[in-house]
């Protein structure tokens, strides 16, 4: 699932939101000029027929109509947005008008005062477009001798309406796009320190604890940085101990193991040799038997360096194959101790964690090197599964067999490390190990390792 970035989401709520203020806005103020220039031009129109009106009062009194068509050929030429202008009298009676091709029908009764004093005002269709058609009464003592009738054409505050409009939509563009700039601008300042504290994070999943975040903001966001920073330094100071434990704890297991194996058979090879050197010349018989012990105890010696090169060098691996190491491990292990090895694996994993791969293959080695040594026996069924997450080993052998109480109290006498070694390593791993044997029936030993 592609994730859709923080600063994105500000960015694009923001957009959205100015976007549609920005509309609501440039929306309300158009219609807000436009009613306002609509009731100004309407008042125009009205304070110009009251003009024209006030005007012709002797004329329309006398039946003037030469002044009166005078009057309203003016007041048309001056006024551009006047579509036309008609004085009648009391009657109805036309005196005077603007139309070159004679007065239409039908104009007359398209507005009327209905026998009010006050101006009327009717938006009519006419052959000149849609105009306000302004009817205003002529007075005289409170009387009415006529009305002078305006046609105002719509064209010019149309297009001043459509001017306004355009501006006002470039403001509200520009403004928009303003505010756009300013979110971006906004969000990174926001998202800038949160993106570290994600790479951060995500270098702490990856085991860098070394990790760091710079960042100015005195606000919650540095807060949780500077917590961020002292936490990963905790951690890199705990991950430093741990590797100087493990160190010390993989030095100690090198030396027990140097000391419990190879240095004790060298031991007990220099007493052989110091034998043989008795028996050479007294009992040549006896001493070449001690010579053969002798090379199978060199040879035991051999092993056992292989063993804890092995173990060295698994601990400078980041991951490790253990199957794979296991197989070239039996190379020489069924060859020197003259014993067949049946691997039998389900589900294994192709790589165990580092940490956990060195003690489980010491453990694996270390019960097949004790069939080896202790147990005569011919065959070895080594079974590898993997179930749910959790690693189970099984070594199973055809040889004498040992009673388990008495083998844990003699090493516990002697400081040996053999089982009680084993059981320890995979104690450490969180897993267990379980031992079953009797005198005759072979051995099996069962480990237990989880792997996450």
């Amino acid at each position: 699932m592609k994730l859709i970035g923080l600063n994105k989401k500000i960015l694009f709520g923001t957009t959205l939101l100015l976007m549609i203020l920005g509309l609501a806005v440039a929306f309300t103020t158009q219609n807000i000029v436009f009613m306002a220039l609509k009731n100004q031009f309407k008042s125009c129109g009205i304070n110009h027929a009251r003009s024209i009106a006030a005007n012709s009062l002797v004329d329309v009194l006398t039946m003037n109509t030469a002044r009166l068509k005078k009057l309203a050929g003016n007041e048309s030429v001056s006024k551009p947005d006047v579509a036309y202008i008609f004085i009648t009298d009391f009657s109805g009676n036309v005196l005077a008008h603007t139309f070159h091709n004679g007065f239409p029908k039908g104009l007359l009764k398209a507005n009327s005062l209905s026998g009010r004093n006050d101006p009327s005002i009717q938006l009519i269709d006419t052959g000149m477009g849609i105009v306000y058609d302004i009817a205003c009464p002529i007075i005289l003592d409170k009387s009415v001798i006529g009305q002078v009738r305006l046609g105002m054409k719509q064209s010019g505050i149309q297009k001043t309406i459509r001017l306004i409009g355009l501006v006002i939509m470039a403001v509200t563009l520009s403004m928009i796009l303003i505010g756009i700039i300013i979110a971006g601008r906004f969000s990174a300042l926001i998202t800038k320190p949160i993106s570290q504290l994600v790479r951060g994070i995500q270098s702490v999943q990856n085991g860098d604890f070394s990790a760091r975040i710079n960042t100015s903001s005195n606000d919650e966001v540095g807060v949780l940085a500077e917590a961020f920073n002292e936490m990963t330094g905790r951690l890199h100071g705990l991950v430093e101990e741990k590797k100087e434990l493990t160190k010390f704890k993989e030095r100690e297991r090198i030396a027990l193991d140097l000391h419990d194996g190879i240095a004790q058979n060298l031991v007990s090879i220099i007493k052989r040799v110091e034998l043989c050197e008795r028996l050479v010349k007294p009992d040549p018989e006896e001493a070449l038997q001690e010579l053969k012990v002798l090379k199978y105890k060199t040879k035991d010696i051999l092993n056992e360096t292989r063993q804890v090169i092995f173990d060295i060098k698994s601990h400078e691996e980041d991951h490790c194959g253990v199957l794979e190491r296991l197989r070239t491990y039996l190379k020489d292990y069924e060859s020197v101790n003259n014993i067949a090895v049946k691997i039998i694996t389900a589900g294994l994993p192709d790589n165990v964690p580092a940490e956990k791969c060195g003690p489980i293959f010491y453990i694996i080695t270390e019960a097949l090197n004790n069939a080896g040594k202790h147990s005569l026996a011919k065959n070895v069924t080594l079974n590898i599964a993997q179930d749910k997450g959790v690693l189970k080993v099984s070594i199973e052998d055809d040889g004498l067999g040992f009673d388990v109480d008495s083998a844990k109290a003699s090493a516990s006498r002697c400081g040996k490390y053999g089982l009680a070694g084993m059981r320890q390593r995979a104690e450490d791993l969180g897993g267990k190990l379980s031992v079953h044997s009797a005198a005759g029936k072979g051995s099996i030993i069962g480990l237990e390792i989880p792997l996450v």
